[in-house]
C-alpha cells in the first residue's frame, strides 16, 4: 500500500482499484463488514448512474495519482471496476457512509495525455446496492489508464422541518438564569433548628404588562447568619433607634433638647452594646449538621447556590432612618464579627462542607465582614489587611473549581498584600490579566452597594481604606 497526502489511502490491482477518502471509512465502523464491497454484481450495474464529464483542467498526472500494480481490501469505503478490461468503460462503487460528511468529490480519470472529471455524489431518489451507491464511469475517446480522486464538497446544512413557533418556557441551566435570595437563616447551638425557609426551583412572575412570564429559580442566594458564634453580635434584636425611641428617651431623661446624635450615642452604650451576645466558639455538630441540610435542600431541587456566611444578616448593626429630621445612615458598632482566630477557625470548619458540595456550588460569597455580610462598615470590613487574611482564608476552604465572589475593595486588599503592589481602583484595570490556575484567577465580584457611589461611607468597598 502507498499512503498519499491528506490520508488518501489507494489500493489497486490489475483491473481492480479500492481508493479511501480523506476520512476513510474503515471496516468494522460504518461499513458492513459482511458485504464484499470489492465485487461488482449485475444489480450494482442496474442500480449505477451514469455521470456525464468535463473536460479536467490537468495537464499531468502529478498529485493523488492511483498506481495499478497491487491489490488490497484493508480498506473499504469504494472501488473502481472496468468492465471488464482497462480498455473499457468503468463503475464506480462508493459505501453511502462516504457522503454522511461529503456531498461529492471528483473522480478524474485520464485517457492517454487528456484528463476528464466526473463529480460524484448521490442524485436526488438513486437507488442504492448492497448499501453502496454505483456510478458508471464511462470512457469518452481513448482507454482509462489512470484514475484518482479529489476535491471532497462538504455537505451543505439541510434545513429541516422544525416548528418555530415561540415557546416561552424557561429552560434551567446550571449556574444561569434569575435568582432567588434566601435569608433568615440562623445557625443554631444546639438542636435541629428550622429556622430560615430555603426556597429552590421557586416560580416567580418575571415583567410587567403583557406577557409576563413564570420562571423557575434555578439560583438561590443563600445567607447563613452565624449570630451566635459571635460575642460581638446580639443573639436577638434590640430595641430599633427611630424617632420613637428617640422621643421616649428625651421623656425619660428630660431633656427634650437631646440631640440625635446624643440619643444615638446613648442607644449604643445602654440598648445594643448589654444585648446577649453569641459566643467565639466553634461551629457545634449541630451547626454544621445545619449548614448541610441547607446545601442538600439545593442539590435535592437540582439547584445551583451562592452561599454567604454573615454575622449579622439582619442588618440590626446599620441603622437607616430619619429621626426627628436628621438621617442617619451608619454601622453603629465597631465588630459584628469575632476575632481573626475564630473567624478563620469557623471557615476552616466550612472546607469540607465546600467540597462535599462542590456540585452544587456556582461560587462563594465572600461575605462574613459587617451588617448583611455586606464587607462594609465595621472595623474588618474598612480594613485592608482584614480583607487579605479572610480572602486567603476563603482560597484555602473553597475548592479550586470554584469562584469565590468579593468587592472590588476587597480584591484589591488582597492582591496588594499577596504580591506587593499599590494598585487602587484608579488603575486597577492595569493589573495583568490573571493566568488561569493562578489564586487571582478565582475571584470574581459581587457588590451589594453598587449604586453607593464613592461618598466615603462604605470606605474601601469604594476603594480607599480607612486605615
Amino acid at each position: 500500500m502507498k499512503k498519499v497526502f491528506f490520508g488518501l489511502m489507494v489500493l489497486t490491482a490489475l483491473g481492480l482499484i479500492l481508493v479511501a477518502c480523506p476520512n476513510p471509512v474503515e471496516l468494522g465502523e460504518n461499513v458492513n463488514s459482511d458485504r464484499a464491497i470489492a465485487v461488482l454484481g449485475e444489480s450494482d450495474k442496474l442500480a449505477a448512474v451514469v455521470v456525464a464529464p468535463v473536460v479536467s483542467g490537468r495537464t499531468n498526472a502529478s498529485g493523488k495519482d492511483i498506481s495499478s500494480n497491487s491489490q488490497g481490501g484493508a480498506v473499504a469505503g469504494m472501488y473502481f471496476f472496468w468492465d471488464p478490461k482497462q480498455k473499457d468503460n468503468g463503475y464506480l462503487k462508493v459505501d453511502a457512509s462516504v457522503f454522511d460528511s461529503s456531498s461529492s468529490f471528483i473522480l478524474t480519470t485520464k485517457e492517454a495525455n487528456k484528463y476528464w472529471d466526473f463529480v460524484i455524489g448521490p442524485k436526488k431518489g438513486q437507488a442504492k446496492s448492497d448499501g453502496c451507491f454505483v456510478f458508471y464511469i464511462p470512457k469518452q475517446e481513448k482507454n482509462i489508464n489512470g484514475v484518482w480522486i479529489s476535491d471532497y464538497v462538504a455537505k451543505a446544512f439541510v434545513l429541516q422541518d422544525f416548528d418555530y413557533t415561540e415557546n416561552p418556557i424557561d429552560i434551567p441551566n446550571p449556574d444561569r438564569g434569575y435568582y432567588r435570595a434566601n435569608d433568615g437563616m440562623v445557625v443554631p447551638i444546639t438542636g435541629s433548628a428550622t429556622s430560615g425557609t430555603l426556597t429552590v426551583g421557586g416560580v416567580i412572575a418575571v415583567g410587567s404588562g403583557n406577557p409576563v412570564v413564570n420562571v423557575d429559580t434555578r439560583v438561590v442566594h443563600m445567607y447563613l447568619d452565624m449570630r451566635n458564634y459571635s460575642s460581638n453580635m446580639p443573639r436577638t434584636r434590640p430595641t430599633a433607634f427611630n424617632t420613637t425611641y428617640v422621643n421616649n428617651l428625651r421623656n425619660t431623661l428630660g431633656n427634650p433638647a437631646l440631640t440625635v446624635p446624643e440619643a444615638l450615642d446613648y442607644w449604643k452604650a445602654n440598648v445594643y452594646g448589654p444585648a446577649p451576645k453569641g459566643t467565639d466558639d466553634p461551629i457545634t455538630a449541630d451547626g454544621l449538621a445545619y449548614i448541610r441540610n441547607k446545601f442538600q435542600q439545593v442539590r435535592n431541587s437540582q439547584a445551583t447556590v451562592i452561599p454567604r456566611f454573615n454575622y449579622d444578616g439582619g442588618g440590626w448593626s446599620w441603622v437607616d432612618a430619619t429621626v426627628s429630621g436628621v438621617y442617619v445612615d451608619e454601622c453603629v458598632y465597631d465588630y459584628v464579627e469575632p476575632p481573626k482566630e475564630v473567624v478563620l477557625a469557623q471557615l476552616a470548619q466550612m472546607k469540607e462542607i465546600f467540597y462535599d458540595y462542590e456540585d452544587v456550588i456556582m461560587a462563594v460569597d465572600g461575605g462574613f465582614f459587617g451588617p448583611w455580610g455586606e464587607m462594609h462598615g465595621t472595623v474588618f470590613g474598612r480594613s485592608s489587611e482584614a480583607y487579605a487574611w479572610l480572602l486567603e482564608g476563603l482560597l484555602d476552604a473553597v475548592p479550586p473549581s470554584r469562584s469565590i465572589q468579593v468587592h472590588g475593595g476587597a480584591f484589591l486588599s488582597w492582591y496588594n498584600t499577596t504580591y506587593g503592589t499599590s494598585y487602587n481602583f484608579t488603575n486597577m484595570d492595569t493589573i495583568p490579566a490573571p493566568v488561569p490556575g493562578t489564586p487571582e484567577a478565582r475571584f470574581g465580584f459581587f457588590n451589594d452597594s453598587y449604586a453607593m457611589g464613592q461618598d466615603g461611607v462604605h470606605g474601601i468597598e469604594e476603594g480607599e481604606p480607612d486605615d
